[in-house]
């Protein structure tokens, strides 16, 4: 039987209303349930969501897709963060 934390593992940030991380390689990162940016350089980029801040840290990050839910990160991503953490 599924309890709600293995439920929220496998459905989308539309049904649970929490941050969805997805990592690809070391090149891409796209976080769904985004709230804003706290940080945006070459090197940092701080995505605030409603559970904490997710951290990318790397060298020529780019933010290739930004909407009022999502962003997308690209570039070489050396180490990910999960700051503030509920």
């Amino acid at each position: 039987m599924n309890t709600e934390k293995d439920l929220r593992d496998i459905v989308p940030f539309e049904l649970t209303n929490r941050p969805v991380t997805q990592i690809q390689s070391n090149r891409h990162l796209t976080v769904e349930g985004c709230k804003g940016l706290a940080e945006y350089t070459d090197i940092c980029i701080r995505i605030k969501t409603s559970e904490g801040v997710i951290s990318a840290y790397g060298t020529e990050l780019i933010i290739s897709l930004l909407s009022t839910t999502a962003v997308m990160v690209d570039g070489y991503i050396n180490r990910i963060e999960f700051e503030e953490w509920k």
